[in-house]
């Protein structure tokens, strides 16, 4: 499905990623961990054609598509969740999906979000394919409620809709999970669980160590930009490298 081979990204004198190699098989859950500024999100970026890489390659299904634009990749296949939920707050639920439509089908952004000609020919397409992905993440009946004014866990699972609703193949979550509570927590575990039996491929970026070793069928450990450890859960947990840099020492826990 997905290799990444000694990928890197400098910005100036900033080495953020250097060296990067894993690989991801198709209908598995990958989990990326690692310290704050390891270089995690600046992966995802270069994977999902947002920044393009220094040096290196990424594979897609056997073609290489280093250096691709984000629309590219998104006609590929890959879509793309944020640490921080992108939503426009003053939009309903609908309108914030439909507009993710839109935007991955090519249109530019003010018809997506001013409802130009373009945009009113396609919308009942648009909205059942947007209604699909609301139900697929269990908020379908916030539809038509400002996206300001549901509940965080609402907010992520929105966010997940839009990155699901043209039916990835691979997705990129990015802390999906940060500031949802353990009750919550276990809920997007299971959500994610569904992608997979849905046929999609999932890359996940988290703190919740928890998460991580009860949702992951592998672990890919960043250190200061670089891959310091790849293995099932139970083997990165005992890895004397992941312990010291990572871990400080103190071993793999399951809290979170």
């Amino acid at each position: 499905m997905l290799s990444v081979e000694a990928l890197g990204k400098s910005f100036g004198g900033l080495q953020a990623v250097q060296d990067v190699t894993f690989s991801v098989e198709a209908g598995s859950i990958t989990a990326i961990i690692g310290p704050n500024g390891a270089g995690k999100s600046t992966l995802f970026n270069l994977i999902a054609g947002a920044v393009r890489p220094t040096s290196g390659r990424i594979r897609l299904n056997g073609e290489d598509v280093t250096g691709l634009p984000a629309h590219e990749m998104a006609a590929r296949g890959v879509a793309r969740t944020f640490q921080s939920t992108h939503l426009f707050q003053e939009f309903t639920v609908i309108d914030n999906v439909m507009a993710a439509c839109q935007l991955r089908g090519g249109a530019h952004l003010w018809d997506a979000l001013l409802r130009t000609d373009k945009l009113r020919r396609e919308a009942g397409a648009l909205r059942e394919q947007a209604m699909r992905a609301l139900a697929f993440v269990e908020v379908a009946h916030l539809a038509d409620r400002r996206a300001g004014t549901i509940p965080q866990e609402a907010q992520k699972r929105v966010a997940l809709a839009m990155g699901i609703a043209t039916q990835p193949k691979l997705v990129l979550l990015d802390e999906i999970a940060g500031g949802l509570n353990p009750e919550e927590t276990d809920r997007m575990m299971a959500l994610i669980r569904r992608l997979v039996d849905h046929g999609m491929t999932v890359c996940f970026v988290e703190h919740k160590l928890r998460m991580v070793m009860q949702l992951a069928d592998q672990v890919v450990v960043i250190h200061h930009g670089r891959t310091i450890a790849e293995g099932t859960p139970a083997q990165v947990s005992r890895d004397p490298a992941v312990i010291e840099a990572y871990l400080g020492g103190g071993g793999i826990a399951a809290g979170g």
